[in-house]
Formats: structure tokens, sequence, C-alpha cells
């Protein structure tokens, strides 16, 4: 348990001092997590904001009805869900007015999360300078991550199945 702890200081110290790590978790493809507020335009369009709690929502996409926030809510396995962007938000990893997020419910990466207090934006690289390597599977590396387009009044799509 001890290691764990030291794992999540880590990498929060990290993103904190840098505003982006590289990770790689269990088994699954290296990534680099960036603060949102530090994401620019320059940076690659492709991301998704992984949130540890509903509230976050707010800070990304319209205000969403409460029967799209009980699709993401009860959600019991991780999902990619795709949504419209605010229009409060002016850099992140929005393509074509689509912002792309995920509720991360599972315990080890949600408490990192809200170790960070803020939304990180994830993204799939090759390689990165420093690589941070944790045991723990990350839940959207796994085989069969869903993903759909979710609008705030309830419109459902899905996308990957």
């Amino acid at each position: 348990m001890q290691k764990k702890l030291l794992e999540i200081k880590t990498l929060i110290k990290k993103v904190k001092e840098n505003g982006s790590v590289f990770l790689q978790a269990g088994r699954g493809l290296p990534m680099k997590w960036t603060k949102l507020s530090s994401f620019t335009d320059r940076e690659a369009k492709e991301g998704v904001c992984l949130l540890f709690d509903l509230y976050q929502l707010r800070s990304i996409a319209p205000a969403f009805s409460d029967i799209s926030l009980d699709i993401i809510d009860w959600a019991e396995e991780p999902i990619i869900f795709h949504t419209p962007v605010s229009p409060m938000l002016k850099s992140g990893p929005i393509s074509k007015g689509i912002i792309k997020f995920a509720l991360i419910k599972e315990p080890f990466w949600n408490k990192m999360l809200f170790a960070s207090g803020q939304i990180l934006v994830c993204q799939e690289v090759n390689e990165g300078i420093e690589t941070l390597i944790l045991e723990e599977p990350f839940p959207l590396q796994q085989k069969n991550v869903k993903e759909m387009y979710l609008s705030a009044d309830g419109q459902v799509k899905i996308i990957k199945p």
C-alpha cells in the first residue's frame, strides 16, 4: 500500500512541476498526462479529459441534463464519451467542436486524479523523456473500452461498441 501512495505523490508532483508527465501503466502503451490548464493549441487535438468527479464536467461541456449525468454516473465499465465542448473552454483536446472525456471510477486512479485537483488530459504517445512506470493497469487501456457520443440533453450514439 505504501508503494502506491509514493507513486501517486511522485506522479502528482511531476504534473504540478512540469504541467505534464509521461507514464506507463501496467502493460499498456505509454501515455502523456497534461493539466488541462497547461494544454496549448499547439498540441495534438487527440486526448481524453480524465475526470474524478461528475462536477468537473461543467468545465469542459455545456450543462448536462439529469438523464445524461445518469448515463455517465451509472456506467459500470470505462467509457470514453464524446460531447460538444463548452464555449467557455478555449484550449484543450478539441476536435471539430467535440471533446472526449471519461469518468475514472477505479479507486487507485480516481484517488490519483483527485490528488491532482484538476482535469488531466491523457494522450497515448510512443515514448517520453522520463517515463514513470506504475504497476496498476489503466482502465482506458483495457481491450473493450466503449466510446459513445452523448449530448447535454441525453442524445446517445454508440461510436465503438
